[in-house]
């Protein structure tokens, strides 16, 4: 009557031991599907939210070189209050809030930039630069440099 009895808590505690594995393989595949899900959501919201940010970036370079351009058109006597107005827009950029990463990353390389140029135009260098290409290519390479910091 022993040996019945043992093999019947044998039994037990390997059908408790597989139920413990299966909720265990159960719960680990459940994870890592909400985590590929989220991971997925958070990619997708990054890209529209890069998107979103250059066009607001090139939106603002735009209106600075048109503002820069009729700052240029006047005489360099009278560019004072042109250039204040000038100085405005770079003001504007500098507030500006990106929606990512990235796009803070370009925001300031771009406001350097519109503050050197400023500055040149002050001191009567007018030669047209276009940043379009150059903002792309800045935000391109965050893009692309994404998560390589990281170790694990």
């Amino acid at each position: 009557m022993t040996d019945r009895d043992d093999d019947a808590s044998s039994g037990n505690g390997r059908r408790i031991a597989l139920a413990i594995v299966l909720i265990a393989f159960v719960a680990s595949v459940t994870t890592a599907m909400l985590a590929f899900t989220a991971s997925k959501r958070a990619n997708e919201r990054d890209a529209a939210g890069m998107v979103a940010d250059a066009a607001d970036l090139h939106g603002m370079l735009s209106n600075w070189t048109m503002q820069r351009d009729a700052v240029l058109a006047l005489p360099a006597a009278d560019r004072g209050a042109a250039l204040a107005t000038l100085d405005g827009r770079t003001s504007l950029l500098a507030a500006w809030k990106p929606r990512t990463p990235c796009g803070a990353q370009a925001r300031d390389w771009l406001d350097e930039k519109l503050r050197g140029l400023g500055a040149q135009i002050r001191n009567g260098e007018t030669r047209p630069v276009d940043l379009s290409a150059e903002l792309d290519r800045s935000l391109k390479d965050c893009r692309d440099m994404r998560g390589r910091d990281v170790n694990i």
